[in-house]
């Protein structure tokens, strides 16, 4: 059971965008979600919510979840 693989997702926003706009994504392009850096992010283990968490950011290129 301790090798048993459960997929584990953080959702950090949505949104709805249409298909040429993301063919047309280049790097460093920008998409806005519904949610802010101040919002809490879902921690979903398999589909279920199990969790709400609080964004860090550091150096602008690591993410942690608190």
């Amino acid at each position: 059971m301790l090798d048993t693989r459960v997929p584990v997702k953080v959702e950090l926003g949505s949104t709805r965008v249409r298909i040429q706009d993301v063919l047309d994504l280049q790097k460093g392009d920008v998409i806005k979600l519904d949610r802010g850096i101040d919002d809490m992010a879902k921690v979903r283990i398999g589909s279920q919510v199990k969790f709400l968490g609080g964004i860090l950011v550091y150096l602008e290129t690591r993410w942690q979840l608190k």
